[in-house]
């Protein structure tokens, strides 16, 4: 207005409602889905969970998309590892379908990233107290990690607890989302161990944050802006481990189908030792 570019109370209305509409009306963007798990070349039994559930409403000509996404890497054991991923999944998921799926198709309804955010986080600490009641039932001291996203269009809010990691791929670049609750996360932050050490280090197994540890677990949340031809991938540690971010960005660029992708790194991780068990969840957007 003070430039003269808004010269009327219409054109003023129109740039307000435009700004309006950038912050609650997301771009829809078509979700292609792949996911695939193994139990790996040394473990005896698979302990990792996921969930894919995208959904869709084409209304009026008017498209719109939403996705609840999850990767769960479980910990107790034989038997109490498996239950308690499958636990974190249903607990978070639950959640999520009742508290923003069922609202987000109504007709009226507007994109609120703070009030999504804050369900996401509410969504892992239903997930975490699940773990610990039936951890309290068995006397099992089990455990899980979780990274998880929830898609409303163009805009991802990602969610994670623990080492299992979403990524978002854009332009053959694969950019880590979440955090890594680890020791040697923690050693490279202080400068005490460089990022390829990681996958070296004796101690790389060790998380210093999960769910089914404590009642007040800290979530870390993310918002991500999403663009066509961009994924996101979820995956256990037992894929990151073993291929690492640029080999996953080869195996990412050789291919489109996401089910072929998932396939083709989980075969790459257990080519590499299969060392754990592995999970991957990826959503291409166009």
């Amino acid at each position: 207005m003070r430039t003269g570019a808004i010269s009327s109370a219409a054109d003023l209305a129109d740039r307000l409602q435009a700004i309006v509409d950038e912050r609650t009306r997301p771009t829809a963007l078509r979700q292609i889905v792949g996911a695939h798990t193994d139990t790996g070349i040394v473990r005896d039994h698979n302990e990792d969970s996921y969930l894919t559930l995208s959904l869709g409403l084409d209304n009026d000509s008017q498209r719109q998309g939403w996705g609840i996404y999850i990767v769960s890497d479980g910990m107790g054991g034989h038997a109490a590892g498996e239950l308690a991923s499958g636990l974190a999944i249903r607990g978070a998921a639950e959640l999520l379908i009742s508290g923003y799926l069922a609202g987000a198709i109504g007709h009226e309804a507007v994109y609120d990233e703070e009030a999504a955010r804050t369900l996401v986080r509410q969504a892992v600490l239903q997930a975490n107290e699940a773990i610990i009641a039936e951890g309290h039932a068995q006397g099992n001291d089990m455990g899980a990690t979780m990274t998880m996203a929830l898609v409303s269009g163009d805009r991802a809010i990602v969610g994670n607890v623990g080492d299992s990691r979403t990524y978002l791929y854009r332009e053959g670049k694969l950019r880590r989302i979440s955090k890594d609750h680890s020791l040697v996360m923690r050693l490279v932050e202080l400068g005490q161990i460089a990022d390829e050490d990681i996958y070296t280090h004796p101690q790389r197994n060790a998380v210093l944050r999960s769910l089914g540890d404590k009642s007040n677990v800290e979530v870390d949340v993310f918002s991500e802006r999403l663009r066509p031809d961009d994924a996101l991938l979820l995956c256990s540690d037992g894929q990151w481990e073993m291929t690492r971010d640029a080999e996953m960005e080869r195996i990412l660029a050789r291919d489109a189908d996401p089910q072929a992708i998932c396939e083709a790194l989980v075969a790459a991780a257990n080519q590499a030792g299969g060392e754990d068990n592995i999970s991957v969840v990826l959503v291409r957007f166009a």
